[in-house]
């Protein structure tokens, strides 16, 4: 059974987009609002070419929830990484974590919007060197143009169970339904992160 656009959980969305003055992609709330974030254990990868052709994985750890506890929210997240010391952009949020303090992030704002990024906070600007954009940060890796291509290049990592146990863990972080771009992921054999 599909959140209808009055539950409690899109009430919660419309909480955080006014509270940061965003709109969050519809296709970012779609799977949201019926999975709510959980924790893969880094059982999913994505991977991506960067700017001179090296390959960069990224292992999915986490995908951020609004729940009642903070760990792990965008709410907690953008505390953290936007309201004191600014260390991703306000034209992006947090939605997902990856090892080793890592983060995946989605625009949210002008020409962001839509497109997901990874964030490599060991290569992060001096503080007082940096204005704050994308553009000048350097420690950002444009993954996908939406959240719905980022999903669907989604692959299982190497030491991940078998398809169907992947399957599972994704109805376990989506009990209400499975989102179709999660559970239509490649069934090719997977690559090291």
């Amino acid at each position: 059974k599909q959140a209808s656009k009055n539950s409690g959980r899109y009430h919660v969305l419309g909480q955080f987009e006014q509270a940061t003055g965003t709109q969050l992609p519809e296709d970012y709330c779609e799977l949201l609002v019926p999975c709510n974030g959980g924790s893969l254990g880094g059982s999913l990868r994505f991977t991506a070419s960067k700017p001179g052709g090296n390959a960069i994985n990224v292992c999915i750890n986490h995908i951020g929830r609004f729940r009642e506890e903070s760990y792990f929210s965008p709410e907690e997240a953008r505390a953290v990484y936007q309201r004191y010391e600014v260390r991703i952009p306000t034209a992006l949020i947090w939605i997902m974590d990856a090892p080793f303090g890592n983060a995946i992030c989605l625009g949210t704002r002008g020409e962001h919007r839509r497109r997901v990024y990874f964030w490599d906070h060991e290569n992060e600007p001096a503080p007082e060197r940096w204005d704050g954009r994308v553009e000048t940060a350097g420690n950002f890796v444009l993954l996908a143009s939406t959240f719905v291509d980022f999903i669907g290049e989604l692959a299982p990592t190497p030491n991940d169970a078998p398809f169907a146990s992947l399957e599972l863990r994704t109805k376990q972080i989506c009990p209400d339904s499975a989102h179709p771009a999660l559970m239509q992921l490649p069934k090719e054999e997977p690559q090291a992160c």
